[in-house]
């Protein structure tokens, strides 16, 4: 009896998925990357206007790539990063994309899903953080303020125009021995330190409710909320946010006002040009 014959419909089934697999990783692995690689960094140039340049990329199976060593002039923003398409958003018509940022001891995941024929529009992320060190991000924000911490939490956001305007989502972070930078030219610091930072905060229509969030350190603690108006320009978002902080007897010195333990104030302006109201 011929050996082909005695398998069964389902055997031959396997065996053909099986040489399919085995011809698509053999494709990925094998496929030149280094060839396309300064087209890569050309388009990651321009996105982030800013000298982009990569390691190595490699094939990540199935279909997606493997960037090493990704750096934003001499300084390395993403040590690994994998792009792959989200199979599930594919079968329901929509572009969909998983992010991966790998770190030597946290990462960030972030799922994309939009439109094929028009891209952000809408627009929906998904993004989960663990030990994420958020410093290296500072390229990204050219001109932003000085940010620095380690971020564990999750969050989402959907919006049907490419702007934040009309957004909505929530977040939930826990961010670890940071800074919060303080863009103002009349107070005599430029940041705040802190060992933990909570924040809880839902947003609607471009609208970024604080529900809460409370810093503690050795200089300041404290609790903040209240809203930020999210402009075009993330610089340009308006704030209105109140806060009562207990001070160290150092940071009170600095302010002028040593025999105040604590400080109420809020918070009023734009990212970019904040004022302090002390109350």
């Amino acid at each position: 009896m011929d050996k082909k014959a005695a398998y069964s419909l389902k055997a031959r089934i396997l065996f053909a998925l099986y040489a399919v697999l085995c011809l698509l990783f053999f494709s990925c692995m094998q496929f030149p990357y280094h060839v396309v690689k300064p087209r890569v960094e050309g388009v990651l140039s321009r996105a982030a206007r800013s000298e982009v340049s990569i390691g190595a990329i490699t094939g990540r199976f199935p279909f997606g790539l493997k960037l090493e060593d990704l750096r934003i002039g001499n300084e390395t923003v993403a040590p690994r990063l994998t792009v792959r398409p989200a199979f599930t958003s594919l079968l329901l018509g929509r572009l969909g994309l998983v992010v991966s940022v790998g770190q030597a001891r946290g990462g960030l995941d972030v799922i994309i899903k939009t439109s094929f024929t028009h891209p952000g529009d809408p627009l929906a992320l998904k993004f989960t953080l663990e030990e994420f060190d958020i410093a290296p991000l500072q390229k990204l924000m050219r001109g932003g303020p000085e940010i620095a911490g380690t971020v564990t939490g999750e969050g989402r956001l959907a919006t049907e125009r490419a702007n934040f305007k009309d957004s909505r989502g929530e977040i939930d972070i826990t961010c670890k021995n940071g800074q919060l930078p303080l863009n103002m030219p009349a107070l005599p610091l430029g940041g705040v330190a802190f060992t933990e930072l909570n924040l809880k905060a839902v947003m609607e229509n471009g609208r970024l409710e604080i529900r809460q969030m409370q810093l503690s350190g050795n200089d300041v603690s404290g609790s903040l909320f209240g809203d930020v108006r999210l402009g075009m320009n993330i610089m340009t978002s308006e704030l209105d946010i109140s806060g009562n902080l207990r001070l160290s007897q150092a940071y009170r010195q600095m302010l002028g006002n040593p025999r105040a333990e604590s400080m109420r104030f809020r918070l009023q302006g734009t990212l970019g040009r904040p004022r302090l109201l002390q109350q």
